[in-house]
């Protein structure tokens, strides 16, 4: 497909579409980014997705003071299935990439080129200063040295 403004539109709206019926985006859980990217001669496309939570995701915080060793506080129990959410969406991507990336323009089929094969993901979490990804929370840095006369 020839790298076109007309084309990008239209493949980025499509791309939207089909991704406006991922659970996380129905749900209001997760936002998508759908990037298009021409190459350097303009004859083909690729196209980075992200399912990113919402830049409130600060707001699934959990208070980690009510924590009693029996039971998950609810907000635990709610930020777990928020982030496994996000996921699943993210898998359903993935495996679903054959219908999800394939689109039509100008009456013209386009799917990958190359095939499944040429997807790749990875999950990737940003956190604030002063804290640290720990699996799919943020955690606090301590930092500890020793101060040597010299």
């Amino acid at each position: 497909m020839p790298c076109t403004p007309v084309n990008i539109r239209s493949l980025k709206g499509q791309l939207e579409s089909k991704l406006s019926k991922v659970e996380c985006l129905r749900d209001g859980i997760c936002k998508t980014d759908v990037l298009p990217k021409c190459n350097s001669s303009a004859q083909y496309v690729s196209v980075v997705v992200s399912l990113k939570a919402p830049e409130n995701y600060t707001n699934w915080g959990i208070n980690v003071t009510k924590i009693n060793g029996t039971t998950s506080p609810q907000s635990l129990v709610d930020f777990e299935q928020r982030a496994i959410e996000i996921e699943t969406s993210a898998n359903y991507v993935m495996n679903n990439s054959a219908h999800v990336f394939h689109v039509v323009i100008d009456g013209t089929n386009h799917s990958l080129s190359g095939g499944e094969q040429m997807l790749s993901h990875e999950s990737t979490m940003q956190c604030v200063p002063g804290t640290a990804p720990i699996e799919m929370f943020c955690g606090m840095c301590t930092f500890y040295g020793i101060i040597e006369n010299s």
